[in-house]
């Protein structure tokens, strides 16, 4: 069984991760499904969805970074799976760690690109990167963020495997896993709609 520090820390993260698991689901819907949407969302406000894309990327970028930061920063603890992976080992739970630790070096070596891109260009106005239009960073893709992603679940649940007998479903039904789907349904009804008249 977990203890009450620990339980709370996994909590909080787990919600975290679940939070950025249901942005991803939904840029997907709306920015990977096919070029058909795309089009369809250049021919209503192809400017405002470039943005709307570009930050909402960005943004997950950013908070999977957040969940690899060290455990404290500036003598502030972080909410981080490295804060939880430290407090299981305070906890003497040596085996849940040993097998823990791999996996999480794992995560990060495979998100070296996205921390990259973290401290040169979306966190920081990185000077030389800018000059060469960012094109010496190294580049992300979604099969990237993808499988990083998956890394961080099957993590999480090895904790409450261990502590519950229990796993967490990663994905979103009905009603606000769809929400993409519906914002590209209701589009392409105007799109007809306008077509129609």
């Amino acid at each position: 069984m977990m203890d009450r520090e620990l339980r709370q820390a996994y909590e909080l993260l787990n919600n975290e991760i679940l939070w950025i698991c249901l942005r991803w689901q939904i840029f997907k819907q709306i920015f990977g499904t096919s070029k058909e949407n795309i089009e369809l969302l250049n021919e209503f406000a192809p400017v405002s969805f470039r943005i709307f894309q570009d930050s909402s990327y960005d943004d997950i970028i950013l908070s999977i970074n957040r969940l690899l930061d060290p455990p404290s920063t500036c003598g502030k603890d972080n909410l981080a799976l490295s804060r939880l992976l430290l407090m299981i080992k305070e906890k003497n739970c040596q085996e849940l760690h040993e097998e823990l630790a791999p996996t999480y070096e794992e995560i990060k070596s495979k998100s070296k690109a996205i921390i990259e891109q973290r401290r040169k260009r979306i966190g920081h106005n990185d000077l030389e990167s800018i000059k060469s239009n960012f094109h010496f960073l190294p580049g992300t893709s979604r099969n990237m963020v993808n499988d990083i992603l998956a890394d961080i679940y099957s993590f999480m649940n090895r904790v409450s495997g261990h502590f519950d007998e229990s796993e967490c479903y990663y994905r979103f039904l009905e009603p606000e896993g769809k929400d993409g789907e519906k914002l590209i349904n209701h589009l392409r009804q105007l799109k007809d709609y306008y077509s129609s008249e």
